[in-house]
């Protein structure tokens, strides 16, 4: 019984020696140098992320920051009032979870309330 022949030797685009086939790296100096190069892009596409995720998330933030203070006011009325306290409670619960989901971004609050302005410590806010 005759052998099948292999179709894959009589294949016109494929090379007949190694002598055809290019070498790689063509030069190895430019790889060489590439390397540093590659790994400064990766740093520096690292950095640019972290700073877009910051700021991203710093205008989401300060459009967030007035929601606490409505929830904050929304507390401060509703315990003069006896009818709404069990309503207070669920609304400090979520103000609690909101100021819990703030700082784990980063937001802090510090200081008290009607302490002077200090530049050192605090930001203007948008005059």
């Amino acid at each position: 019984m005759p052998r099948p022949t292999r179709l894959r030797r009589n294949l016109p685009w494929r090379p007949k020696s190694n002598a055809s086939r290019p070498h790689w790296p063509p030069n190895p100096t430019a790889v060489c140098a590439a390397w540093p190069r590659r790994k400064n892009l990766k740093k520096r596409l690292i950095k640019e992320k972290e700073e877009f995720q910051k700021y991203a998330t710093e205008s989401l933030i300060a459009d967030l920051l007035p929601v606490l203070d409505h929830l904050e006011l929304a507390l401060a009325h509703g315990r003069e009032i006896e009818a709404c306290k069990d309503f207070m409670v669920g609304v400090d619960m979520t103000r609690k979870s909101f100021v819990d989901i703030l700082a784990h971004h980063g937001v802090a609050e510090f200081g008290q309330a009607g302490e002077a302005f200090s530049p050192e410590t605090h930001e203007a806010p948008w005059a």
